[in-house]
């Protein structure tokens, strides 16, 4: 069991949280934290919870994550669904039990190219 509080987003299906080893996994339906946008959702969160799983991508660009101490883990993968982030749950326990304060990793689901909206 890992020793976390790990906070799991609402674009992350909620039968994907039994899978997760941590000592505390909630879903933000759990405590109605579903309708919070980002910023709130950090800030509320900061400090209860270790780290926060979500699979949305534009996180970073869009908020300021250097303000807070929860890691984020973000899953890319074809398409949010429970089946296609089962193939990741090894990798993102891991990163679980591995990650530092603050710190934000990306987990690519196996085969994934993400597309690069940089190039033409």
């Amino acid at each position: 069991m890992i020793k976390a509080r790990v906070l799991i987003d609402n674009c992350v299906p909620y039968d994907f949280v039994p899978y997760i080893r941590a000592a505390t996994v909630t879903h933000v339906l759990d405590l109605g934290w579903d309708k919070l946008h980002d910023r709130p959702l950090l800030e509320i969160a900061d400090g209860k919870f270790d780290v926060i799983v979500t699979v949305d991508r534009n996180l970073p660009h869009q908020q300021n994550l250097s303000r807070y101490s929860t890691a984020l883990i973000i899953l890319r993968v074809p398409s949010n669904t429970t089946p296609q982030l089962r193939l990741m749950i090894d990798e993102l326990n891991l990163t679980i039990e591995q990650i530092k304060v603050g710190e934000m990793k990306r987990i690519y689901a196996p085969n994934f190219q993400p597309r690069d909206y940089f190039t033409l």
